[in-house]
């Protein structure tokens, strides 16, 4: 999946469509209730991008975001290519799990949010109550 990743990087455009596919599918849109335009185009969408790189590719984005979608460089594809760069996978001899907190988005998104129910809302005129962490 790295090389498939690596080898043939995603254009502007198919960016662009995964953006809002992967959008109104997080969103679960009930695809009787919208436009016949929006319908064939997510009809579209969930045909082209429902293989297991684009299925790894949404769950990424769910917890990163658009920084999921980030374009690869043009010279990674070429070295690759040309063979004066090559991708190794080397197995750890131990589980980093524990850090993954330190660089985890999802997760220091829930605990922001978990610190301001400790702390309650200093503010008060508001009406809103924080976002839901995500699931």
């Amino acid at each position: 999946m790295i090389n498939e990743e690596l080898e043939s990087p995603l254009q502007a455009q198919t960016i662009s469509d995964l953006k809002r596919y992967f959008f109104h599918r997080r969103r679960g849109t009930d695809l009787n209730a919208i436009p016949e335009a929006l319908r064939t185009f997510l009809n579209r969408c969930a045909e082209a991008f429902g293989g297991p790189r684009f299925t790894h590719l949404y769950r990424r984005w769910l917890t990163e975001e658009d920084a999921a979608l980030t374009p690869v460089l043009p010279l990674v594809p070429e070295a690759l290519a040309s063979g004066r760069a090559k991708v190794e996978c080397v197995v750890l001899p131990f589980t980093y799990e524990h850090l993954s907190p330190l660089v985890s988005r999802r997760h220091s998104r829930r605990r922001r949010l978990q610190k301001w129910d400790e702390k309650g809302d200093e503010t008060p005129h508001r009406i809103n109550p924080p976002l839901n962490p995500l699931p």
